[in-house]
């Protein structure tokens, strides 16, 4: 049986950002897909990344505890709460039965593999911040008054640059939403390297050549310091 992907999104995103990919796995690859939607994006600054990495969880082990395997893709801020998210869910891939059959009733599904785009691996105990000193990166600002990381930078600029037509382009600005500073600055507690769990497991990193929020060097810098 195939795996479920479980797409988890970056910061001021939504899960519609994965919408068009997971239609085309679905019907020209035949794979399922689950996109979840983080409360830190939702509107409202008292929502951290616990109530980010809790839904990701539940996303995660609705297919596990049915017996199914699953795939976690993430990007950006996403890296973070997915890594935490599969705190204790790492396993190898099962024989090619159905989860239905009698010889895997009963068996719960595994996280077999990560997918890492264009972010950073979380340390555990480590806020998504921290590593900065706190600091804002240069795209967005602190807003103490309204809870939010202010989007200093053109959204097109910094994440669209490379999409045409244009209309296109806008539109995905336009579905861009507040981004919750608590979820950024906070919540060290609740972060996990789970990452560090996949040794039977999978873990891709998929790189942006053109990417303006994580440059290329950083990503290199990631990739080189994880594979030590």
């Amino acid at each position: 049986m195939m795996p479920t992907l479980v797409f988890i999104h970056g910061s001021w995103h939504t899960a519609s950002c994965f919408d068009k990919l997971t239609t085309h796995l679905q019907t020209t690859h035949d794979l399922s897909s689950i996109s979840v939607s983080l409360p830190s994006n939702s509107g409202d600054p008292n929502l951290g990344i616990d109530a980010d990495i809790a839904a990701a969880r539940a996303a995660i082990t609705a297919e596990t505890t049915r017996g199914r395997d699953v795939v976690v893709v993430v990007h950006s801020f996403g890296g973070v709460v997915g890594c935490s998210a599969i705190k204790g869910l790492a396993g190898r891939p099962r024989p090619d039965v159905p989860a239905s059959t009698d010889q895997r009733k009963g068996e719960e599904g595994h996280v077999i593999g990560l997918i890492a785009i264009t972010t950073g691996f979380p340390l555990t105990g480590i806020a998504f911040m921290a590593p900065l000193l706190g600091l804002p990166l240069p795209f967005f600002r602190v807003n103490h008054t309204t809870g939010f990381a202010d989007l200093t930078a053109s959204p097109y600029s910094l994440f669209y640059h490379d999409i045409t037509p244009r209309s296109e382009a806008d539109y995905w600005v336009s579905q861009l939403r507040p981004q919750s500073l608590k979820a950024l600055y906070e919540g060290g507690e609740y972060v996990y390297a789970g990452w560090r769990e996949m040794t039977g497991a999978r873990v891709w990193y998929v790189s942006g050549g053109d990417d303006r929020a994580m440059p290329p060097v950083g990503q290199r810098g990631v990739v080189e310091v994880i594979e030590g």
